[in-house]
């Protein structure tokens, strides 16, 4: 069994392998999309969404979608752009 110290530096880079279509969903779960979005996008089922869902987070070793797209952003399989929205400036009268 692994310390917590080896267990944290696992390369998991060289453990996962996420099939194109697996990498499409966790981008579009990564960028908020709900899984009947991701499902009309791709033109699949939704079932078919929540089948790769599982395969994905089964091959990240994650527990919830946030994990999958946490570790997946930590190894560069998917990107996810945070814009900053500047808040309006209001005139003092």
């Amino acid at each position: 069994m692994l310390s917590p110290t080896e267990s944290a530096i696992i390369d998991w880079s060289e453990m996962t392998q996420l099939s194109p279509r697996e990498t499409e969903v966790l981008q579009g779960i990564a960028n908020g999309l709900t899984l009947e979005y991701i499902a009309f996008q791709l033109g699949i089922s939704t079932r078919t969404v929540k089948y790769y869902t599982q395969e994905i987070k089964r091959k990240l070793n994650a527990p919830s979608n946030a994990c999958a797209v946490a570790r997946a952003m930590g190894q560069g399989i998917i990107t996810v752009f945070i814009f900053e929205v500047e808040s309006p400036v209001t005139s003092s009268r």
